[in-house]
């Protein structure tokens, strides 16, 4: 299939792109001086560079959690 060979290069763009915008928002919450927006966009920009660097790795640990918030719901 043609489309399973694009996914893993449209995935990377728009991570990138995404982790570009993170970056110019850490940045500009830097200068700006607005420190809880500075910590929260630069975790989020570094989740996002470890998805993009770790893509199979990352979906284990979601696994590995998501596995484990269905396992504490009773029912």
């Amino acid at each position: 299939m043609q489309g399973n060979e694009l996914t893993p290069w449209v995935l990377t763009i728009i991570g990138s792109l995404f982790g570009l915008f993170l970056v110019a928002r850490v940045f500009i919450n830097y200068a700006k001086g607005a420190w809880g927006k500075f910590v929260t966009d630069l975790a989020g920009a570094a989740i996002v560079a470890y998805v993009i660097a770790q893509p199979s790795e990352a979906i284990d640990i979601l696994t590995a959690v998501g596995d484990k918030a269905v396992s504490i719901i009773p029912g």
